[in-house]
């Protein structure tokens, strides 16, 4: 059975809850885990084979993504204000940036220098 499927149920000692952490955190599974059993040492933690590098690619893609969007959101909403005030059609989306970086290979079409998404301020 699943941890999530196990809800409401404790398994006493000498039990055991393996979990097969493959594709999730430890920290997205140990909070659910721990309430099925009555002490800490009756959970263990199996780790799975290694992703394939196709698909262990498409994983930190999408974790780049992810954290790149509340930033592209965020630049967006201030360029959409500047042409409102300007009276500019504004239809650009944080998809349609993210499918640029990808078909540019993060580089600028016209320079060819890599994007550079995060930077720092200097006081």
């Amino acid at each position: 059975m699943t941890v999530h499927t196990s809800q409401g149920m404790t398994l006493e000692a000498p039990q055991r809850v393996w979990v097969i952490d493959e594709h999730l955190a430890w920290d997205n599974l140990i909070y659910l885990a721990v309430g099925r059993v009555e002490y800490l040492s009756q959970l263990i933690r199996v780790e799975g084979p290694p992703l394939p590098p196709e698909i262990e690619e498409a994983k930190n893609k999408k974790a780049i993504e992810r954290s790149l969007r509340p930033f592209i959101s965020g630049k967006l909403v201030g360029y959409m204000d500047q042409d409102k005030k300007k009276g500019r059609e504004f239809d650009l989306s944080v998809d349609y940036i993210l499918t640029l970086k990808d078909s540019q290979k993060n580089k600028c079409e016209l320079c060819l220098n890599e994007m550079k998404w995060e930077y720092e301020y200097i006081l």
